[in-house]
């Protein structure tokens, strides 16, 4: 662990507790993506530096017990959906829409994605800005990618993509801050899709995604590069027919299928 941060120019500096936990890691992702289109729909209704930093890299167990907190978390929709569309968030997607309808529209004609699915994007992720991230970025990849086993590869992989970004975006590494797990902006991206799918939507030389037009812009390049079908279906009721498949429904979460034998249904 020494050698791979010293490559990198960290020197990690732990603040008490090992917190080398191996927890199962669930994602979520999918939940989340159905949240932001139950928002976008009723937001639609109601609107018609110095090296010498980097050697002080704090390693703060509270990333690690956040990571398991994510990790176990796993509940009905309902349970997202009352956290996710709220009166709050809905009253704040109908202003940030008006007050950025412009730069809305100009994506929409640019990405193909409409302005509620970019609106409830930003919206789950960090409450139209209002909830950017405390952490710096640098402790928490740092301290994910060193000292939490189950998913350290994938943060060490983002701890190199986040110091080439800073490089790039002449971000300082030492104040950039955003979540736990190292998501920036008001979109919340990851390093890596930082880079992948960013873009500089206002014309100013930078890719800033703690602004809205860059973050506007980026939210509906990320969901054209995963390819978003203009004016298409978003989502549609299923046709469960056959016995087996409605017998899925009465079973537990934790189902004994595969993705393969699931194919066969």
């Amino acid at each position: 662990v020494v050698d791979e941060a010293q490559v990198l120019g960290v020197k990690l500096r732990r603040e008490g507790g090992d917190g080398m936990r191996r927890i199962p890691t669930k994602v979520v992702l999918a939940t989340g993506l159905l949240v932001a289109l139950l928002l976008a729909g009723v937001i639609s209704f109601y609107a018609s530096g110095s090296p010498d930093g980097l050697e002080r890299v704090a390693e703060d167990k509270g990333f690690l017990d956040r990571a398991d907190e994510h990790a176990a978390a796993d509940g009905p929709l309902a349970d997202y959906q009352a956290k996710g569309v709220e009166n709050d968030r809905i009253t704040g997607g109908v202003a940030f829409w008006q007050t950025h309808r412009a730069l809305l529209e100009q994506a929409q004609a640019r990405y193909g994605v409409p302005p509620e699915i970019v609106v409830a994007i930003i919206g789950v992720e960090t409450q139209y800005g209002r909830n950017l991230g405390r952490y710096r970025v640098l402790d928490a990849l740092a301290t994910l990618g060193f000292a939490y086993p189950p998913r350290s590869a994938f943060f060490l992989g983002e701890l190199e993509q986040f110091l080439t970004l800073t490089q790039e975006e002449h971000l300082d590494p030492r104040q950039t801050l955003g979540s736990y797990a190292g998501a920036m902006g008001m979109g919340q991206f990851v390093p890596s899709s930082y880079r992948s799918y960013a873009v500089d939507f206002d014309g100013d030389g930078q890719r800033n995604l703690w602004q809205p037009a860059d973050a506007i812009g980026s939210v509906a390049n990320y969901f054209a590069r995963h390819g978003w079908q203009k004016d298409g279906l978003v989502a549609f009721p299923a046709q469960v027919t056959t016995p087996e498949a409605k017998a899925l429904g009465s079973q537990k979460r934790e189902t004994p299928h595969t993705v393969a034998s699931l194919k066969q249904v």
